[in-house]
């Protein structure tokens, strides 16, 4: 009698614990205030949709593929020798070298007549294209050195030695810097054409 006693006892204990288990669940079918819903629907519509992770997705690839294409062109433009390079301050310079303090122009001029002066580039690490005109009898300049300015610009200029006197001095009015060249007769005073073999270094400065 005692073991059935307390066997009733466990079965009522049990249903007891399951009947505050079943209490403590929703529902099947149960309600939710208009509140609860507004508040639930703005919580989903601030998430971000499918269609707009795929653009995000879309425009990160695209980013990526402009990057590998710059990338690509960069090294092409690195010179093809038996040296090392690693590239520094937008131009490709010898690993283990020291960086350098200028950048420059270097090439070989001649002129006849009254055309422009045609040039033979030995070096060009300026970042652009220099070009040459014709001015005037005995006057020739070049277009302007975007990165020159009344500061941190270096001529150097030699020619052919003629009974023609040649010379080149910077000229500037404020903005980027140009190279003039003139040439006169040796009388100091006619300036004369046939500009020969005129060789000139510019250098820029950092």
């Amino acid at each position: 009698m005692i073991s059935f006693n307390n066997q009733n006892d466990n079965i009522g204990a049990t249903i007891s614990t399951l009947q505050s288990d079943i209490n403590n669940r929703a529902l099947l079918v149960h309600t939710h205030s208009v509140s609860n819903v507004t508040g639930l629907q703005g919580q989903l519509d601030s998430k971000a949709t499918l269609t707009q992770l795929n653009n995000v997705i879309a425009a990160l690839n695209d980013t990526i593929a402009e990057l590998n294409i710059t990338l690509a062109e960069k090294i092409d433009e690195a010179p093809q020798d038996d040296n090392s390079y690693v590239r520094k301050n937008g131009a490709w310079i010898i690993s283990g070298e020291a960086t350098p303090q200028y950048k420059v122009y270097t090439a070989l001029l001649s002129q006849s007549g009254t055309d422009a002066p045609t040039a033979i580039v030995l070096e060009n690490t300026l970042g652009q294209t220099i070009t040459w005109s014709y001015n005037g009898v005995g006057t020739y300049n070049s277009s302007d050195i975007t990165t020159a300015t009344q500061n941190n610009l270096y001529i150097q200029f030699s020619h052919r030695i003629s009974s023609k006197i040649a010379s080149a001095y910077e000229h500037n009015t404020g903005g980027a810097s140009r190279v003039n060249i003139s040439q006169i007769e040796a009388d100091l005073i006619t300036p004369v054409d046939s500009l020969e073999k005129g060789y000139i270094e510019i250098r820029v400065y950092n």
